[in-house]
């Protein structure tokens, strides 16, 4: 893979990459928010299943984190024509526990 012989190297990923990255990521995120509200089932895994007719809240929530995800691929490609600020630099900003020691 391309980005595991830069993290060999111990060279910075570049941006294009993380672009890429995070905005098929936020495509995926997209459609996965599309299909909940359309099936009303947020997330299936080993016997269970998050759905709107049981449990409301969890549903909500899964797609609120979606969405937000969504937005942040937003904000990166946004960033990545200069119209806005970094993202993730602002999400330093707000929470300092996120960055690395």
């Amino acid at each position: 893979m391309v980005l595991n012989a830069y993290v060999k190297a111990g060279a910075a990923v570049p941006l294009t990459l993380n672009l890429i990255a995070t905005e098929i990521a936020g495509l995926i995120a997209l459609w996965s928010v599309a299909n909940d509200l359309r099936t009303g089932k947020a997330a299936t895994s080993k016997g269970w299943t998050v759905d709107f007719a049981h449990n409301r809240i969890g549903f909500c929530l899964l797609v609120a984190f979606k969405v937000a995800f969504v937005a942040f691929a937003a904000a990166m490609l946004l960033h990545a024509f200069g119209l806005v600020g970094d993202p993730v630099a602002a999400m330093k900003q707000v929470a300092p526990f996120l960055t690395p020691r």
